[in-house]
C-alpha cells in the first residue's frame, strides 16, 4: 500500500489526524520532501465520513532546520571551548545562554544564573542599577565595577539579542 493510501486508511481506522513525510525526485533529478497531512471529517454519528488531506513541499524548510542545527552545534562547540565567559541575552538583559566558564568563574549553577539570576554575581553595590536598567543598549562601552574590562556588546542585525565577549583586564573581569 502506498504511503498516502496508508495514511488515509489510518485516519478511517482510528479517527485521528495523520502526518507523514515522503521523499521525491523531480524530473530534473533534484530531490525533495513532501509533507502529507490527513484529518478526519466526522459525520452526524461521529464516525469518519471522509478524510481531508493536504500536501506541501517542505524541502527548503527542512534544509533550513538542518542548517540551523549545524550552526547551533558549531556555536556551542566554539563557546564551550573558549577560555572566556560567553553569554547571550535578550535586549532587556535576561540571559538565555552562558558557557561553562561562567560556572567556573562565579561558582554559581547555570540554572540559578539564567534569566535575571546572573545579577547575583554582580557586586552588591551595583545590583540595584543593573536591575533598574530596562533596556540594555548595544552601544558604547560603559565602565562600572560589574562591566569593567568587557568589550562593547555586539547587536544582532535584527535587533533581537546581544552578545558580549570579555577582554583581558587586571581585576579578574
Amino acid at each position: 500500500m502506498r504511503l498516502i493510501e496508508k495514511g488515509i486508511a489510518q485516519v478511517f481506522a482510528h479517527g485521528k489526524p495523520v502526518r507523514d513525510e515522503m521523499a521525491f525526485t523531480a524530473a530534473d533529478g533534484t530531490t525533495g520532501l513532501y509533507e502529507h497531512t490527513f484529518h478526519p471529517a466526522p459525520g452526524p454519528d461521529g464516525s469518519v465520513e471522509f478524510v481531508a488531506g493536504c500536501k506541501r513541499e517542505i524541502t527548503a524548510s527542512r534544509r533550513a532546520e538542518q542548517a540551523l542545527r549545524e550552526s547551533e552545534a558549531e556555536f556551542r562547540t566554539l563557546a564551550t571551548g573558549m577560555p572566556q565567559i560567553v553569554w547571550a541575552s535578550a535586549p532587556d538583559g535576561e540571559v538565555f545562554y552562558l558557557n561553562p566558564r561562567w560556572i567556573e568563574h562565579t561558582g554559581r549553577p547555570l540554572v540559578d544564573s539564567l534569566g535575571w539570576g546572573w545579577v547575583e554575581a554582580v557586586h552588591p553595590d551595583d545590583r540595584r542599577e543593573v536591575r533598574q536598567t530596562r533596556r540594555w543598549r548595544c552601544g558604547p562601552r560603559r565602565i562600572s565595577r560589574w562591566r569593567r574590562g568587557w568589550e562593547p556588546p555586539m547587536a544582532a542585525t535584527a535587533g533581537g539579542c546581544c552578545a558580549a565577549f570579555p577582554s583581558a583586564s587586571t581585576d579578574g573581569w
